[in-house]
């Protein structure tokens, strides 16, 4: 049996195609350009690999894609779903787990000899250090938690701390300019009825003590630099909550680093790519399912 589409159907997927990779290159390419390449503009990288392209998917599903949904024979269920979930998700969710790739990927790990030494690249975000010394006993912390799920009912409690980091021991006792960067974190129940929470968070901040005090500060030599994120937030709030000395520097704080830096890009290009295949699929078969059987 030979199915037949609808113009207006037909109308509807030559648009959700030209839109699906003209954001995807379009919102891609600025956020690039204007956040990274010309640091034209400073952003959470929260909201600009986020929650901006979400807003703006389903802003233009509403202006573009609601009018072609509504001449569809499209079931009123289906209709629905398509303009509320399936178009903005699927437009946005692909542009917003691409972006790490693209922000992260002309980056290289620059060489220095000395912690001093990445004063001199303020744009870098990867270095190797070949000497530094780490004033355990400086160390800042803070606490930060917010909600997650659906009704709030989770709780994610994190300890962010800052350490002084220095060329060498014979600095330690000057202003540092460079600290390093740990934190741990940790969800706990947060339903109304739980009386166990407070008890869950003194038990996980002790934990986080006993880690920092084994934690091996030179396992690794390769460092990155957190910029424009809610950790580099919270790492500079602990430091200027607790340095008495100065109340306005925000050092540039390393975190050591895990994986290599061909290991991140990868796995940012695999996360691109199948974000980008199975949403720009599922939609598109969902759709023309919805045609079909105009549930």
């Amino acid at each position: 049996m030979k199915i037949k589409f609808s113009k207006n159907f037909k109308n509807l997927i030559s648009k959700y195609i030209l839109t699906y990779f003209g954001i995807y290159l379009v919102y891609s390419f600025l956020n690039w350009f204007l956040t990274k390449q010309t640091k034209f503009i400073h952003i959470n990288e929260k909201y600009s690999n986020y929650w901006i392209p979400l807003i703006l998917c389903f802003t233009i599903t509403y202006f573009v894609f609601r009018p072609l949904v509504s001449k569809t024979k499209f079931g009123k269920k289906a209709k629905e779903f398509s303009l509320w979930f399936l178009i903005p998700i699927s437009l946005g969710f692909p542009i917003a787990f691409s972006q790490n790739l693209f922000t992260n990927y002309d980056y290289k790990i620059i060489n220095v000899e000395k912690v001093t030494d990445i004063l001199k690249y303020p744009e870098e975000k990867y270095f190797k250090l070949k000497d530094f010394f780490v004033a355990k006993e400086k160390v800042f912390v803070i606490n930060e938690s917010h909600t997650i799920g659906k009704y709030g009912n989770e709780l994610v409690v994190s300890n962010y701390a800052t350490t002084a980091m220095y060329n060498d021991s014979t600095e330690s006792n000057k202003l540092a300019k460079v600290a390093y960067g740990i934190h741990f974190s940790t969800k706990i129940s947060n339903r109304v009825f739980d009386s166990n929470q407070e008890k869950e968070i003194k038990k996980f901040d002790s934990t986080s003590y006993n880690d920092y005090q084994k934690y091996n500060f030179y396992k690794s030599q390769i460092f990155e630099r957190q910029f424009d994120s809610d950790d580099a937030k919270y790492y500079n709030e602990s430091w200027n909550r607790n340095y008495s000395s100065d109340k306005t520097i925000n050092p540039i704080v390393l975190e050591r680093m895990d994986r290599s830096l061909a290991e991140i890009n990868d796995s940012n290009k695999k996360t691109a790519f199948y974000s980008t295949i199975i949403c720009f699929l599922l939609a598109t078969i969902l759709l023309t399912l919805f045609e079909i059987f105009k549930p």
